[in-house]
């Protein structure tokens, strides 16, 4: 009886290890591809609208958002040539965006991020980046439905007259050069 009980675990034990194995070979393959757009093999350059995980060619909406220090920022601030990021303080990935915002913030031209988390964060990020108007979003409130819906974090979004002309999760995918490939 106890040889079957041993049997039992052992089994129940390889398959938990197959299953997590698996799981974390897919959380990576998810987490290294840029975009997810069906047909797009490895190498080949995909159609922006599929892989930019934002929503290109689309007029941005009304919103309206507060910076830490009470300036009102509107449509307006972004109709023109600008690029908009939202991130948030406590995601790795966030980080390196900010990194890059960091770095590049006065090359940028009208910068606005959008901190999806508590006020805190806003203050920590607007600290960091100076050179921009740095306010509060929230998944499924006006501001991120006015840049199309966005609904996960990071995205950067280069706004050309008023419309979407570019995005993705990093700074590079605003570059007119960058082609997304998907990883093998």
């Amino acid at each position: 009886m106890t040889w079957i009980l041993t049997v039992v675990a052992i089994t129940a034990f390889v398959i938990s290890v197959l299953n997590l194995t698996l799981t974390f070979a897919i959380v990576r393959r998810m987490r290294d591809s840029p975009g997810t757009s069906a047909g797009a093999g490895h190498g080949h350059q995909r159609d922006d609208h599929a892989v930019s995980l934002v929503a290109v060619g689309s007029p941005i909406g009304p919103f309206r958002a507060t910076t830490p220090d009470g300036v009102v920022v509107t449509t307006e601030h972004v109709a023109a040539d600008s690029v908009v990021a939202f991130v948030s303080a406590n995601c790795e990935t966030c980080k390196q965006v900010l990194e890059q915002l960091e770095h590049r913030q006065h090359d940028l031209g009208t910068l606005v991020v959008f901190v999806f988390g508590v006020e805190a964060d806003v203050d920590a990020v607007a600290a960091r980046l100076p050179a921009a108007r740095v306010a509060m979003a929230s998944i499924g409130g006006d501001v991120a439905a006015a840049f199309g819906g966005i609904d996960s974090y990071p995205r950067v979004i280069r706004v050309t007259g008023g419309v979407i002309a570019r995005g993705g999760i990093a700074l590079e995918h605003l570059d007119k050069d960058y082609q997304f490939a998907q990883s093998a």
